[in-house]
């Protein structure tokens, strides 16, 4: 495999995912979240909860697509 350059955020049952593809659901998390608050920014504590809600998203849903892939 050739090396991109990309860097990777970790790896879920076997699955690559990109630090991008990681950090653009932060970010559209995030602007949800402030929407959500009316409010312009997020504390340090609210984005490590918003990182942790990201990835455990991303977790379930490539598990939860690997459990269709089954069927």
């Amino acid at each position: 495999m050739a090396d991109t350059g990309q860097q990777d955020a970790g790896e879920i049952n076997g699955e690559t995912i990109s630090a991008q593809d990681y950090q653009d659901l932060i970010e559209e998390y995030t602007e949800v979240y402030k929407f959500s608050r009316q409010t312009n920014s997020v504390s340090d504590a609210e984005l490590t909860q918003i990182k942790d809600e990201v990835w455990n998203t991303l977790v379930a849903q490539k598990m939860l697509g690997k459990e269709a892939e089954k069927l």
